[in-house]
């Protein structure tokens, strides 16, 4: 039985190194009017930052917990824990979402072009697909 949160062949890569200090962070995720743009907060105990950009094709959040006993691939989540998620934010190559979009989407196979990224705090864990042609960036609030 697969899951549609299974993590197989997929790749966690380390963006925005160093750019985000380690901290205990919480989410707080604000989806806001489409021409304001939508933004992302990570609140910590010494350190706030935002994840902005102007849509996301696809936000999904769930507790840390629940996360965990969906994924049935757990060795890409081993891999970064051993490190406490120091880098809070992974983009994920190779995503099993992306491709389930595309397959699904209305487009033809393989042009439906989004980043997929995995923001992971001490409770939460949030999956963004963000559109190619979009930038999610960070900056300090």
């Amino acid at each position: 039985m697969t899951s549609e949160l299974e993590t197989k062949n997929e790749e966690w890569v380390e963006v925005f190194k160093g750019l985000i200090p380690v901290d205990k962070y919480k989410l707080k995720v604000l989806l806001t009017n489409l021409s304001d743009g939508q933004e992302i907060r990570l609140i910590g105990e010494q350190n706030r930052f935002k994840l902005s950009c102007f849509c996301y094709d696809e936000a999904r959040f769930f507790s840390r917990e629940l996360y965990l006993s969906a994924i049935l691939d757990k060795e890409m989540f081993k891999k970064f824990e051993k490190n406490n998620f120091q880098n809070v934010i992974y983009e994920v190559k190779n995503s099993q979402l992306v491709k389930k979009l595309e397959y699904t989407s209305y487009y033809d196979p393989g042009t439906l072009h989004s980043r997929h990224y995995i923001i992971i705090t001490q409770d939460s864990v949030l999956d963004i697909l963000v559109s190619a042609n979009l930038k999610l960036s960070i900056s300090q609030y």
